[in-house]
């Protein structure tokens, strides 16, 4: 299933059109799961969503989640891979309470500050 929590989305006609008929198969299909339609909307996996278009008309490309998209799961890069990451996502496989997912978060952004020690600058 295509995960649409994050998404860009260049403005264009066809981008505005293709958005309008997601709302409209939502409307009319209220039980219909929305990432399936999402999913099934641009062609990604899913094939067998019903009243689905027969064509999305616009392209898209999809995070790595090895090297671009990361979670508190996992991550397949390494130190040399930082660069690529583009996303992190604080979600894992086990429940993370709000408190732990908080201080994650802050342990991992304080391990990207530069050091203002001389020592670390040798």
């Amino acid at each position: 299933c295509l995960n649409h929590g994050v998404i860009f989305v260049k403005a264009s006609d066809r981008t505005l059109h293709w958005i309008l008929r997601y709302i409209r198969w939502m409307h009319v299909n209220p039980f219909g799961h929305d990432q399936n339609g999402w999913d099934a909307l641009l062609k990604h996996s899913i094939l067998n969503e019903p009243f689905t278009p027969p064509e999305p008309n616009v392209s898209l490309q999809i995070l790595d989640t090895g090297l671009e998209f990361l979670t508190l799961t996992g991550w397949a890069g390494s130190t040399a891979d930082l660069t690529q990451a583009l996303l992190l996502h604080l979600t894992r496989t086990t429940p993370i309470d709000g408190h732990e997912k908080r201080s994650t978060f802050f342990t991992l952004l304080d391990a990207t500050l530069t050091s203002t020690s001389r020592e670390d600058d040798l």
